[in-house]
């Protein structure tokens, strides 16, 4: 064939049956050693002339599919009469693919004996003449799916696999129980450093390795096994062989026979010991520089000489551990980030980008000391590094200070400078200073000239300056740089938070303190806001806690109240209504169902209640609790309500709303003893939050226009230690034995994505902010409303997949009771199996999300893999399902505890949306 056009014509019009007898023989030696245990069938194909094809078949045991082996006129011709029409395309176009030279492989359902189909996997392979450069024949190799599938012939699983068939052919040898070469491939010599005229069988396999090859199992071993092997030496060199053993399990073969694959590995062996060497020879060089030498890679230090102990006081282990970064050496980690940008900026025209800088460094002492950095950024196993060395310089940098007597030392250390720079003798007295010390406490230079640093410090911190003069006077410690927070005093008084710097220098042969002080005042303010944000994120992970075990517990206990609420169901369903045993089945499902209303409200807590959410006016909602709130507060006192008449129209759940609005007034009717005063209103209001106020329950966030509910009183208020814990579950300073109190209203504002703001005193009363966001309308629905519901399902079949057994049961009995026909699984595997098995079947799954094993969530993907169409109820006692499963087309959720009519309703609204 000398083009793809000219074989477009149908294959089996232009088959022969004499094929080339030397061909087949050179096929049959190749293949007679491994055909018994790789495959069912063979089949030779030759192209000797333009659209002509020659076959030839070689059934494993003279069997395949049932078959017995066809006749030499006829090889051709069955190949094409069995493979099944649809298929037949994709037969011809393998057979192309393999004369033009390409290994592939494709899935064809062949006839077995009796006319059924049967899927086989068919490999084909080139056969190139003896130079290489022209294909004139190939190996179609069938193998069928199911029967390897099954173990019946393949107990290894492994050696079915295409890229096996592609080495054996040329890269193999097989030994017997006692590890004697009995074949091999003509390539295995060459793989193996021996000789053409050297002749392999009979010799053991394990002689070619090196004395460490005994350790191996390659003899007699029972499981695919793979090894790094060195060959003896013979004068070449190192030379490595990867060695995959696989098991030959067959009647037609000894026992204890294997099939060895060979592949040369000697190039990456050599490549990974030179990379050993180089990364030796970095590591001795490194080792003997005189500065410190690191390596960073995504800002975490991997490699680091040992020169940085004696530099920073750190060890190597220090450094390169994962808690490490650098910005804990680096004061003004800013500029590393600018230098690294340099770096990136500069690898446009250089290869390898260099940069050097000049830098304050901290030891891990808490002491400073100035280093010349020079970084350079190069590759490194395929990332981005960057390779520095730093060298100490503080010495020089004092020298040159000491040589430097112009006034441009002034302008660079003090004018420049934010900080306050002080230069004193060693008695205190003030010698010069910058302006940011004139300006941060309000002298003028001539005042300033001549006074003495105490009279900058409170009374209270002379002793302090005192012991830090002592300290500096000690051996030794003349070089040092100590660093003290402490407090300053203003020209006016005020007193001030400060972080001061003392070195002590030597200037014109004169000892002086070189003193920089910093005005931490805003430092101090935000680590103080942040201390409140802590508490408050505290209280909310105290929350987040709560809501996992209520998750759990409301599981738990939905699926006992499923039992109890279906079962007692099923008893009103069988008995006769004259029985006086219907008024104790309707209490059993009354007490159930309260007990289901106290898991709500539990879960409402949390804000994990599923929510009805609907565009709508809050003010309808408040009007239609108005009566019964102002004969509620009656007995202490009366209602003002105040109503914007612009309030806007916003999404909510008006029963959650209602309950919130509920349990504040109730909240101020217990706060407020007589001649209460109680105020409610709802107005349109735009606030901004940091998270860090006081009183403020929610994430921090930008100004944006919020709905407000108001809720006030003129009560006792709320003690300020009392005021971050007043949502907490059961909390109550008033008796013992409370509910869930107002964790309940915290758990709806959260669902509505909103925050709570309380401003309350001791004795000035409270008053309750909720701020529900005011979204656009297009945003709104997108967040609020159910996404489409999947095509309905025709009645017929139904698959309960649920690992609880009572639920199950009464499940079952109630899709019985509407005339489905109900298969059940226990558990999340089963359910799969039982729906591969039903899958056509089937016209509805209800599947529980809550299971051991494979959870719900992913039986639910498997399923939808399966079918995507298959409509699917899910079952919980859950009541936070996210809108991340109707992705998967939840077509319905029947939330636990439910009756017949809620598993009606579910159905209903399958048929609905058709």
């Amino acid at each position: 064939m000398t083009s793809e056009n000219a074989s477009d014509a149908p294959v089996n019009a232009l088959l022969k049956a004499d094929i080339n007898e030397e061909l087949v023989e050179r096929v049959k030696r190749e293949l007679a050693t491994i055909s018994p245990f790789i495959a069912d069938c063979f089949c030779l194909i030759e192209a000797p002339g333009e659209g002509v094809l020659n076959f030839d078949l070689f059934f494993r045991d003279g069997i395949f599919l049932g078959h017995s082996q066809p006749g030499p006129a006829q090889k051709g011709s069955w190949l094409f009469e069995n493979v099944f029409v649809v298929d037949q395309p994709a037969l011809h176009k393998l057979i192309r693919k393999v004369l033009f030279g390409a290994t592939c492989i494709s899935e064809l359902k062949i006839k077995d004996v009796n006319g059924a189909e049967r899927q086989c996997r068919v490999t084909g392979k080139p056969l190139w003449n003896a130079n290489g450069s022209v294909v004139s024949a190939g190996i179609l190799i069938f193998s069928e799916i199911e029967t390897y599938r099954s173990g019946a012939k393949d107990p290894g699983g492994s050696i079915n696999s295409p890229a096996i068939i592609d080495s054996v052919l040329g890269n193999f040898v097989i030994t017997d129980s006692a590890g004697r070469v009995i074949s091999f491939s003509g390539n295995a010599k060459k793989l193996l450093r021996v000789s053409a005229d050297e002749n392999l069988s009979g010799r053991n396999f394990l002689d070619f390795f090196s004395p460490a090859a005994k350790n191996y199992p390659i003899v007699g071993n029972e499981d695919y096994r793979e090894f790094e092997m060195q060959l003896r030496e013979n004068g070449s060199g190192d030379a490595w062989l990867l060695v995959c053993s696989f098991p030959v399990v067959e009647s037609s073969a000894s026992r204890g026979s294997n099939f060895v694959v060979l592949n040369d590995i000697t190039s990456a062996k050599l490549s990974q010991s030179a990379l050993v060497d180089s990364e030796e020879k970095f590591r001795a060089l490194a080792e003997n520089c005189p500065g410190t030498i690191f390596l960073e890679i995504d800002q975490r230090i991997v490699y680091v000489n040992s020169r940085v102990e004696e530099d920073l006081g750190f060890s190597a282990e220090e450094i390169t551990s994962a808690d490490f970064r650098p910005a804990q050496i680096f004061s003004d980690y800013q500029k590393i980030a600018e230098l690294k940008a340099e770096l990136n900026a500069k690898k446009e025209t250089e290869l390898f980008p260099k940069v050097q800088r000049e830098l304050i460094i901290a030891r891990k002492d808490g002491t400073s000391r100035r280093f010349v950095l020079s970084v350079q950024s190069m590759p490194f196993r395929g990332r981005n590094a960057y390779l520095g060395i730093m060298t100490d310089v503080t010495d020089l940098n004092l020298v040159s200070q000491r040589l430097s007597e112009t006034r441009k030392r002034y302008w660079a250390l003090f004018e420049a400078a934010s900080d306050s720079i002080f230069l004193e003798t060693l008695d205190g007295t003030v010698l010069d200073c910058n302006s940011a010390a004139l300006n941060t406490y309000g002298y003028s230079r001539e005042e300033m000239m001549g006074m003495n640093a105490r009279e900058l410090v409170p009374g209270d911190f002379n002793a302090l300056l005192n012991s830090l003069e002592e300290e500096l006077e000690k051996p030794g410690n003349h070089d040092r740089s100590l660093n003290v927070f402490s407090t300053g005093r203003k020209k006016d008084g005020t007193i001030f938070p400060t972080e001061v710097n003392i070195n002590r220098l030597e200037l014109e042969g004169e000892e002086l303190y070189l003193v920089t002080i910093r005005d931490i005042s805003l430092r101090r303010e935000l680590e103080t806001a942040r201390k409140k944000y802590d508490n408050q994120l505290q209280q909310i992970q105290l929350l987040d806690s709560f809501t996992n075990v209520v998750s759990g517990l409301s599981n738990d206990f939905n699926n006992i109240l499923t039992g109890i609420m279906g079962y007692a169901d099923l008893i009103l369903r069988d008995i006769s209504p004259a029985s006086p045993a219907r008024e104790k089945a309707r209490k059993i499902l009354d007490a159930a169902r309260k007990g289901g209303e106290i898991i709500q409200q539990l879960v409402t807590s949390t804000g994990k209640l599923p929510s009805n959410f609907q565009k709508s006016n809050i003010v309808k909602v408040v009007k239609e609790l108005l009566p019964g709130l102002t004969e509620m507060l009656k007995s202490k006192g009366s209602l003002s309500l105040i109503i914007d008449d612009n309030t806007p129209e916003i999404y909510f759940d008006a029963a959650q709303i209602k309950l919130a609005i509920e349990s504040l007034i109730k909240n101020s009717f217990e706060a407020v003893e007589e001649n209460g005063r109680f105020v409610l209103s709802i107005v349109r209001g735009t606030r901004k939050f940091t998270g860090s106020e006081t009183g403020y329950f929610g994430p921090p966030f930008n100004a944006g226009t919020y709905l407000e509910i108001k809720v006030g009183d003129n009560g006792g208020g709320i003690q300020v230690e009392n005021l971050s814990r007043i949502f907490e579950p059961f909390f109550s300073t008033r008796y013992s034995n409370r509910g869930l109190g107002l964790s309940t209203v915290l758990g709806i504002v959260r669902s509505h994505r909103g925050s709570i703001f309380v401003d309350s005193k001791p004795g000035s009363g409270s008053e309750f902010t909720l701020l529900l966001p005011c979204l656009n309308e297009e945003n709104s629905k997108e967040e609020f409303s159910s996404r489409p519901i999947r095509k309905p399902f025709p009645a017929g079949s139904v698959l309960v997949v649920d690992d609880d057994e009572s639920v199950a049961e009464v499940l079952c009995a109630h899709l019985k009771s509407l005339g489905y026909e109900v298969f059940r699984a226990s558990d999340g595997l089963d359910g799969i199996e039982q729906f591969k098995r039903l899958n056509r079947k089937l016209s509805l799954v209800i599947l529980d999300l809550a299971m051991p094993g494979k959870t719900g969530v992913e039986v639910l993907q498997e399923l939808r893999w399966l079918n995507p169409e298959m409509p699917v109820i899910i079952c919980t006692g859950l009541y936070d399902v996210s809108q991340n499963y109707e992705q998967y087309g939840i077509s319905a959720v029947l939330y636990k505890p439910f009756q017949l009519i809620d598993i009606e309703k579910a159905l209903l609204r399958i048929q609905i949306n058709k």
